[in-house]
């Protein structure tokens, strides 16, 4: 199953701009259109207002993951209805964003594929993060280990 994503044309004044990170599986931009994109797995949609910024961990529809009881609903550009896994706004899209930049460098679009509990976890660890006052620190250790784990635990399941 694949999605359908329309990214909003720069040049024109949409009501949101719209960045998305995901497994492209086609991509095709139209002269005052805009681009279209064809995706596969999870993905994150990085939205932008004149005043604020969201942004929305998502996933496929499938019969796989209807276990979890995670809202489903449509988003702004998205023609399919998905999966929303998790909602950040202010720091949390900056560390979201740093957080997928650093996977992406390492593992490449693969971890898109690593299913909606990976996902609920990586989630999970960006509520949990408290940067105390003066402190800087990086959090790349923490999201390797959690997806290290992911992908043996896959490739466990794949031997069965």
């Amino acid at each position: 199953m694949s999605l359908t994503v329309k990214l909003p044309d720069k040049k024109k004044k949409e009501e949101y701009s719209l960045y998305v990170s995901t497994k492209i599986t086609y991509k095709k931009t139209f002269s005052d259109l805009g681009t279209l994109i064809i995706s596969e797995g999870s993905g994150i949609a990085f939205y932008s207002a004149s005043n604020s910024r969201r942004a929305i961990v998502y996933s496929e529809i499938s019969e796989s993951g209807s276990t979890l009881p995670l809202l489903e609903g449509i988003l702004p550009y998205i023609k399919q209805p998905v999966r929303i896994i998790y909602k950040a706004k202010g720091r949390k899209v900056d560390l979201l964003k740093f957080m997928v930049y650093n996977l992406e460098k390492k593992y490449g679009d693969s971890i898109y594929s690593l299913g909606d509990v990976y996902w609920l976890k990586l989630a999970s660890f960006i509520d949990s993060v408290r940067k105390p006052k003066g402190k800087t620190g990086s959090y790349k250790r923490q999201i390797y280990m959690i997806t290290e784990q992911y992908i043996k635990k896959g490739k466990k399941d794949e031997n069965l």
